[in-house]
């Protein structure tokens, strides 16, 4: 069995600098041509089966798949991105030191810490062996 892991094109949050998992933004001109063009890297292949995290930049190019593979997708919660609680929405270079000490412990401890609101890198491994199992 072949598994396929394919990233959402670029958002304006990407482009930004926005820290963003659950929040959803649109694509930019780049990543609206990288959404035209990902698909056709799959024509021809043989697909069983096309899962995608419910968020709109992420479902977008997995119908896109699936039109190619002529197939219908699956969505699952359990492939969202990171939940990044108080701090999603707010730009990187413009964190105030409180969130900048919670952006700092994810990093020094980025599976055990959870953010406030949000979620730890073992809750998101959690969900993600779930969904592989």
């Amino acid at each position: 069995m072949k598994i396929y892991l394919v990233r959402h094109p670029e958002t304006i949050a990407n482009r930004d600098g926005i820290v963003y998992g659950w929040m959803d933004y649109p694509y930019t001109e780049l990543g609206q041509e990288m959404a035209r063009r990902i698909p056709s890297y799959f024509r021809g292949m043989e697909i069983d089966a096309i899962y995608s995290s419910p968020l709109g930049r992420a479902r977008r190019l997995a119908e896109g798949i699936g039109k190619e593979a002529g197939l219908g997708i699956i969505t699952d919660d359990r492939l969202k991105e990171m939940n990044f609680g108080v701090l999603e929405g707010t730009f990187f270079d413009k964190l105030d030191q409180g969130q900048r000490e919670i952006l700092d412990r994810l990093f020094a401890d980025f599976e055990n810490f959870r953010i406030p609101g949000g979620e730890s890198g073992a809750m998101i491994r959690e969900r993600a062996d779930s969904f592989f199992q």
